[in-house]
């Protein structure tokens, strides 16, 4: 029986050209203990030592007789940001969100930015009101700026709350122990929402956040500007960030985009971008709407 989900020529192109891959892209697949390596090329043909198949489809068969499913989860490929081998249907996926974000973009209302972020704040966009989403690593993490010197630029650019998402243990692994203390002494709101590095939120941080999400987007609507900080800068916050944007009328799709197009290292895990994707934590745009209204 053919493969639903056969590999086009066409996929691979669109891959190529859009998601800034150079051909031949090493691939691999777990064969019991064993490994096959292949090298996908720019015309969506497989090359396998010497032996050259149509497509990944026609290659999984070749070399994987007893395989059956999905050619685009058989096969992976080495994800840079990530640093680690991702199924093919992860860059497909990603590719597909390009792909509806551009074709809806001009149905979301863009607020243009009010004034320069600090330097070290990725920023975003609120969907409904002037206000700013910030994300960031941790501020004064050893080996970048005080604390309290970034602490007094966030103040400046307009900040009315931080979310940490770090570990309670993780502050003072980062240098920053008296982290609560400092960001209150400067009349901004601290809220700490924990979430496992690497991880989904947990049951926990869904009963927080359901308490203050509304305030959230308030400040937001009315001009302020929230800041969202983990270890990095890169998984958690942008987690959190895709969700308030999902909660002011986004999709997914174009929640993961807006946010991988400010910073393109952005979510540290599968089960991230699953999250958002599944929608995990249930309809809760509502939680927006009721905050507006």
């Amino acid at each position: 029986m053919e493969n639903r989900n056969k590999f086009e020529s066409s996929a691979v192109v669109s891959l190529f050209q859009h998601a800034g891959l150079n051909a031949p892209l090493p691939l691999k697949a777990g064969l019991g203990d064993d490994q096959l390596n292949a090298f996908l090329q720019g015309d969506g043909s497989v090359e396998i030592d010497g032996r050259r198949y149509a497509d990944i489809d026609v290659a999984m068969g070749a070399e994987a007789r007893h395989t059956s499913g999905d050619a685009w989860q058989f096969w992976s490929w080495y994800n840079e940001d990530h640093r680690t081998w991702s199924p093919l249907a992860q860059l497909r996926a990603k590719q597909a969100r390009r792909l509806a974000h551009s074709t809806t973009s001009q149905s979301i209302t863009a607020y243009p930015a009010r004034r320069n972020a600090p330097p070290r704040v990725n920023t975003l966009q609120y969907p409904k009101g002037p206000g700013e989403i910030g994300f960031m690593a941790c501020p004064g993490l050893t080996g970048n700026e005080p604390l309290n010197q970034e602490l007094e630029a966030l103040q400046c650019w307009g900040c009315a709350t931080i979310v940490s998402l770090v570990e309670p243990h993780e502050f003072t692994m980062l240098g920053v122990p008296d982290f609560a203390q400092s960001v209150q002494s400067k009349n901004m709101i601290w809220l700490h929402l924990p979430i496992r590095d690497g991880h989904a939120p947990d049951m926990a941080f869904e009963s927080k956040w359901r308490q203050v999400a509304p305030l959230l987007h308030r400040q937001l609507a009315c001009g302020s500007s929230v800041v969202f900080h983990c270890h990095n800068g890169q998984g958690r916050s942008a987690l959190a960030c895709s969700r308030m944007l999902i909660e002011a009328g986004l999709t997914s799709g174009q929640a993961i985009h807006t946010v991988e197009s400010t910073l393109a290292t952005a979510f540290d895990s599968r089960h991230q971008e699953r999250y958002l994707t599944n929608h995990a934590w249930g309809a809760d745009a509502e939680l927006a709407e009721s905050a507006l209204a």
